[in-house]
């Protein structure tokens, strides 16, 4: 059995022996008051989801250690990260999702994965926040075989001072994930881009969205940021690139795709 106990702040508690973690597979006694989904059919083997308003790691057995869902990413196995993004949208769904927004009733369990109102008949599930995120390239001479130049910007809400990503943005009701990605390329930056292309996909448990990656081209048009999210947006060259996000995103694997093909 492996147990997956998650805090309100998206922590997850693993097991440290030496410089490896992994998912504890036997832990002590459980803690009154936790929130729980059994996610044995999800995952293909025994796994439990546990949901905490706080975790104290001694609680639970010695040798396990509270650590942010984000920097799991490198210290489990492709699998086990995978499975704990999945807890960690569960057990948020569970903690936020209490009553019906149709009626106000209080929700019951329904299904593994379900609640439903006892009032209105109701059915509710997990929800998840897609958001469209595009890799701008463009070549500054047009002769070259390739784009040489990439377009990175700096969020407002970026945790580290001098790092740079991609645009990117939520879906809205009644538009593509296409429509999506040069809608928010208009708005953040100005610009115009063509050529919007499915690049691939990772789940974002940050804390229940799914990132979908797209490339793109330069179309035309001066950079206008929106200053209410963006503090600066420029494009940069593969030689004078600034700090850009881990590997852990599918911002650095759009990223690192386009570095490959700079030849």
């Amino acid at each position: 059995m492996k147990y997956f106990i998650i805090d309100k702040d998206n922590n997850i508690l693993l097991e440290k022996n030496g410089d490896t973690y992994s998912v504890p597979e036997q832990i002590g006694a459980i803690p009154s008051g936790h929130l729980v989904f059994d996610m044995t059919d999800k995952v293909e083997e025994e796994a439990m989801a546990f949901g905490y308003e706080s975790v104290d790691a001694a609680s639970f057995g010695s040798g396990l250690e509270l650590v942010t869902l984000r920097s799991s990413f490198g210290l489990l196995s492709a699998d086990d990260y995978l499975n704990a993004c999945r807890a960690s949208v569960w057990v948020y769904w569970e903690r936020t999702t209490q009553y019906c927004p149709v009626c106000g009733t209080r929700l019951t369990r329904h299904m593994d994965m379900g609640k439903q109102c006892p009032n209105c008949g109701a059915e509710h599930f997990p929800h998840l926040a897609p958001a469209a995120i595009v890799r701008i390239t463009r070549k500054s001479d047009p002769s070259l075989a390739y784009d040489d130049e990439i377009l990175l910007v700096h969020a407002r809400n970026f945790r580290r001072a001098h790092m740079f990503g991609l645009v990117a943005g939520f879906l809205e009701g009644g538009e593509t994930l296409e429509d999506c990605a040069r809608r928010e390329v208009r708005e953040e930056v100005g610009i115009d881009i063509r050529n919007v292309r499915y690049f691939g996909n990772q789940p974002w448990p940050y804390p229940s969205g799914v990132m979908i990656g797209f490339t793109a081209e330069y179309a035309g048009g001066e950079i206008r940021l929106d200053d209410s999210e963006l503090s600066e947006a420029r494009f940069f060259r593969r030689d004078n690139l600034p700090q850009i996000p881990d590997k852990m995103s599918i911002a650095r694997r759009l990223i690192d795709d386009w570095l490959a093909g700079c030849h």
